[in-house]
């Protein structure tokens, strides 16, 4: 754990001991000192189109799943709609954008989050997904199911 954490859960303990701050907010204040981590360390990872894995999590959900921690509204919207499978993150000082598509749906959405003021979040769509988008997505699958197939060993015959 760096040391900027570390500082922040002592504080936060010792505010907690003294009744200054309670139990939830605690556990909120570590949540967000957790995905705020989350997402500064795969920052860098975090570009162009990428798949939302569970199993194994990729970074696209490890993101989300960050994000959603801090944006009420993002959160509503996993629950509602559930993660996608694909999703574009555009992340910038002030503000960031994700586009999320939902390839079984046939459906996308933008959200326009401010950094500084996470509820208010703008969220656009549904949008039909384009021709051309699909066979990338369909390119995309069928390569993520050869590498998986590549990855797995070889049955061997029994001597």
């Amino acid at each position: 754990m760096n040391a900027l954490p570390r500082c922040l859960v002592v504080a936060l303990s010792l505010s907690l001991m003294t009744g200054l701050v309670s139990c939830q907010n605690f556990i909120d204040a570590a949540a967000s000192v957790s995905s705020s981590t989350t997402l500064g360390w795969t920052y860098d990872q975090s570009k162009g189109l990428q798949p939302v894995r569970a199993n194994p999590p990729s970074v696209a959900y490890r993101r989300l799943t960050a994000r959603a921690n801090l944006v009420p509204s993002l959160k509503m919207y996993l629950q509602a709609k559930g993660y996608p499978d694909y999703m574009v993150e555009d992340a910038g000082p002030y503000s960031s954008s994700i586009v999320c598509f939902h390839v079984a749906k046939n459906e996308a959405y933008l959200m326009k989050i401010s950094e500084f003021q996470y509820d208010k979040v703008k969220i656009i769509g549904p949008a039909p997904i384009g021709e051309k988008d699909k066979r990338l997505f369909k390119a995309m699958k069928e390569l993520e199911k050869a590498a998986s197939a590549y990855a797995e060993p070889e049955d061997k015959p029994t001597p």
